[in-house]
């Protein structure tokens, strides 16, 4: 314990626990404390003494401000003593602008707010703020607008004490430290340039402090302005993307069937014909007049947001088609691929299989039959016992592009874009 203690302090505390020829851990503490008491006593001093010297600067900056200059032999002598006067003049001397915060103050870095912080609310602060007037108990305040203020603050002398309530919150000012506020009060807060007004509830801070207009209030009063529909490029929900054109292959020993159409209830009549009419205007199916050798049936299902899925149900088509026989991936490949990975990002494909367009020949082998009609799928419908495979070997070949061109990975699985990346957080 003894040599913890002395090996995590640093500077002179330190070098007078090495001194010791034989130290124990109580000796060690008693010297901590004097130490501590030391350093408490010597700043209180300095604290005093500085107040001194600035009332002494004060008063002689006063009475000397107007007075012309005379030559030495005939300046009157002072009544201050020479030593006092020497330390006016001294502290006047120090007091210089800061090149870091621009307030005057002793030529030190402890008494500059500003040292060693990447960002200050300080005057050497390189950007310029912006504020705002506004009109408060019938008095004109300035508020600096802040959009990285959660709150709005305002000092003690503009609030009427009557109007204060109290206040359990804590503030953070900008150097991490935490602020008890007075109060807080909820006013009316008036622009006089346009006259618009607003309620606003609003920190009661000690008098010195900055007035602050947090980001809900200025976006309100119409004082900033945020381009939401800037940040993504715009998208355009109702089309269609488009993974390339296919043709499907059909066994030609296996003889073609016509299937007759199913009984439709009544209750869902009207939303079907109403869905197919959205598919049909968005040319994903197409009706058809001529003869067709293969008819199937529709299948309709109801979703779990309460919309209608129509499908084709194509059983004996089933039977006749070639599959591609692409392996899909299951979780025993895709998990070992994660391994590490410390950032998931899933996309989801609307629509997946629709992004995959038919040819034609293929598109007339797709015609199902409906108590409206029939009609033909011109993208590849769901249902297919080849559709899962299509549309899994065409997003692999698409995700397969935009992982030659950045540093993440993308694993497609089941409808899902799966986009991760392994290293450090930080740095994503």
């Amino acid at each position: 314990m003894r040599d913890k203690i002395i090996f995590s302090v640093t500077g002179k505390l330190q070098e007078l626990l090495l001194r010791e020829d034989k130290i124990n851990l109580d000796k060690a503490i008693k010297i901590c404390r004097a130490y501590e008491q030391s350093n408490k006593h010597v700043k209180e001093l300095r604290e005093s003494t500085s107040s001194t010297h600035t009332v002494n600067k004060v008063t002689h900056h006063d009475k000397f401000k107007k007075k012309a200059y005379q030559p030495e032999s005939k300046r009157p002598q002072t009544r201050y003593p020479q030593s006092q006067s020497k330390t006016s003049y001294n502290t006047q001397t120090n007091n210089k602008e800061c090149n870091f915060c621009g307030y005057k103050h002793e030529r030190k870095k402890e008494k500059c707010h500003a040292w060693g912080k990447t960002c200050h609310a300080g005057k050497g602060a390189e950007s310029k703020n912006i504020s705002a007037l506004m009109n408060v108990n019938d008095c004109d305040v300035r508020f600096q607008l802040d959009s990285a203020a959660d709150v709005n603050t305002i000092c003690k002398r503009y609030i009427r004490k009557e109007q204060v309530k109290p206040s359990t919150i804590t503030l953070r000012m900008w150097n991490k430290t935490p602020m008890k506020p007075i109060g807080e009060v909820h006013l009316k807060l008036i622009n006089p340039k346009n006259g618009d007004e607003t309620m606003a509830t609003l920190v009661v801070v000690p008098n010195g402090h900055m007035n602050l207009l947090g980001l809900e209030t200025i976006r309100r009063m119409g004082l900033i302005t945020v381009n939401d529909d800037r940040f993504i490029a715009k998208v355009e929900t109702q089309k269609i993307g488009d993974l390339g054109e296919i043709t499907l292959k059909v066994d030609e020993n296996v003889p073609a069937k016509t299937l007759p159409s199913r009984k439709l209830p009544l209750s869902l009549q009207d939303d079907v014909k109403k869905e197919i009419d959205k598919l049909v205007e968005r040319q994903v199916l197409i009706p058809v007049t001529e003869p067709s050798k293969w008819v199937s049936q529709m299948a309709v299902v109801r979703k779990p947001n309460g919309k209608l899925r129509i499908c084709i149900d194509p059983q004996p088509l089933n039977t006749a088609m070639m599959r591609e026989h692409y392996k899909l991936p299951t979780l025993d490949y895709v998990l070992p691929k994660l391994a590490n990975a410390k950032i998931f990002q899933p996309t989801g494909f609307k629509e997946a299989y629709w992004h995959v367009k038919l040819d034609k020949e293929s598109s007339d082998l797709t015609t199902m039959i409906t108590p409206f009609g029939r009609y033909r799928w011109a993208r590849l419908p769901f249902g297919l016992k080849v559709s899962s495979e299509i549309i899994s070997t065409k997003a692999h070949r698409s995700s397969w592009r935009y992982r030659r061109s950045i540093h993440n990975s993308r694993r497609y699985h089941c409808c899902r874009l799966w986009s991760y990346e392994r290293g450090s957080i930080n740095r994503q």
